[in-house]
């Protein structure tokens, strides 16, 4: 009972497609062989050619969402890789200058670790200036707001 009325339901459905198909002078070749063939299938030929169609049409649309899913994963793991390999011509471009610079430093007959210490000593003192720096920043912003509440 349930099939037959599935059936009908259908049978109505391609009626009322069959009412919306273009006229047959307007079709091509094509669609009109096709609209012949159909008018000479039964009523339940149509339904389970339909119903066929159908079940492809979920088949290949469900098949091209899968397929648009694992595009965009792999276009993000391809995105992922080139910032990698970005990543690492950075480095490389560091480490090749810090090379070039150790060379020149080696030809210029200077001990590196003199140099080292040097350049730790000359960090050390420029932390030293920048936290005096930061702490006159801070007095002059107290004195400033102290003016403004005076105000």
């Amino acid at each position: 009972a349930e099939l037959e009325m599935k059936l009908e339901f259908l049978g109505a459905e391609v009626k009322e497609i069959e009412s919306l198909l273009p006229d047959e002078q307007k079709m091509s070749r094509d669609e009109e062989a096709v609209r012949k063939l159909m008018k000479k299938l039964p009523a339940l030929a149509l339904r389970k050619l339909i119903f066929n169609s159908y079940e492809k049409l979920v088949e290949s649309e469900t098949e091209n969402r899968a397929n648009l899913e694992i595009l965009k994963r792999k276009d993000a793991a391809i995105s992922s890789l080139e910032i990698e390999v970005d990543i690492l011509h950075a480095k490389v471009e560091s480490l090749s200058q810090d090379l070039s610079k150790r060379h020149i430093l080696l030809e210029s007959g200077e001990d590196i670790f003199s140099v080292l210490k040097n350049v730790q000593a000359e960090n050390e003192e420029l932390e030293t200036r920048l936290s005096r720096s930061m702490s006159e920043i801070d007095e002059l912003k107290q004195v400033v707001d102290e003016t403004k509440n005076s105000l």
